[in-house]
């Protein structure tokens, strides 16, 4: 097993004159140009009714440098509060969505092509789509794309998997099956190897269910919301080129999050507030080196 990573060179495009903003990041490689890419969405603070347009910007592993895109710059807005996204079949893959009224969301999963560097929309099942974006999650359950949406209302604690069956066909979206949890859910990690959901509780613990037994059980670990994080890796074959090279500077990776109670309903004025929070977390450390990628080969 070898142990390769490479510290990103800044981007080219500077943000200092914007105003507050926040970077999603996306990660995945070109069958293309068999390498490596990065792609950097910077988000900027709402102005009065309107978004501006995020800059985006691909880093090629392969070249070794940074370029912008200008052309198909998506205008949805991303919950991205520890960039989690997925990659599959050389996509990635966000929760995004736009407003369209007061108080009125419609979320889609956004998907950046690595080798056309194009913006893609896939539109989500028709229940969960005006959903309130932080109930939202973008997973993989084995090759297929999967949405989890979470339930927190006074007369249901639950969340619900949506699996597409058909990659990119809308009408494939199946509803597997509803996790019932009276004490809360605030996180859906994700899916593990075996098949079991891993979800974080309001009460703070990381909980598995398991689809067959339908058996939830804790794993003894306890944590704050916010304090926890969990990624899907793939094995590669292909190397990075170059040496390891090592960040300057400190990031941080823990953002300040709104806290919510067992008994307060998350509403609009909440996300304003994380996305506030989150342009000012953002901005106190996107200006030093950008991120580094640990990759088990």
């Amino acid at each position: 097993m070898i142990r390769r990573y490479v510290a990103l060179p800044k981007p080219s495009l500077s943000l200092d004159s914007y105003s507050p903003y926040m970077s999603v990041l996306g990660f995945g490689f070109d069958l293309l140009t068999n390498g490596y890419k990065v792609v950097r969405i910077s988000h900027f603070e709402r102005r009065k009714n309107s978004i501006p347009l995020p800059k985006v910007e691909v880093y090629s592993l392969k070249t070794g440098s940074w370029k912008a895109l200008t052309c198909g710059v998506p205008s949805y807005n991303m919950v991205e509060y520890f960039w989690e996204h997925v990659f599959l079949n050389g996509f990635a893959h966000w929760i995004a969505y736009k407003r369209v009224g007061d108080g009125k969301f419609h979320n889609v999963i956004l998907s950046f092509g690595f080798g056309d560097e194009l913006f893609h929309e896939i539109e989500l099942p028709e229940t969960v789509a005006p959903s309130f974006p932080l109930h939202l999650g973008v997973h993989l359950v084995g090759t297929m794309i999967a949405v989890s949406f979470i339930d927190n209302s006074a007369n249901r604690k639950c969340v619900s998997i949506w699996v597409m069956k058909d990659y990119g066909v809308v009408e494939s979206w199946t509803k597997q099956y509803n996790v019932d949890f009276q004490g809360g859910l605030t996180l859906v990690f994700g899916f593990r190897e075996s098949g079991k959901l891993l979800m974080g509780t309001r009460g703070g613990d990381i909980v598995s269910y398991q689809p067959e037994s339908k058996r939830i059980e804790k794993h003894g670990m306890r944590g704050v919301k916010g304090s926890f994080y969990a990624s899907p890796y793939v094995e590669s074959l292909v190397l990075l080129d170059g040496s390891n090279g090592h960040l300057q500077g400190q990031v941080n990776t823990d953002p300040v999050l709104p806290k919510v109670t067992n008994e307060e309903e998350v509403d609009e004025s909440t996300l304003e507030i994380a996305l506030k929070r989150n342009f000012l977390f953002a901005a106190s450390y996107i200006t030093g080196s950008l991120l580094e990628f640990l990759l088990w080969n």
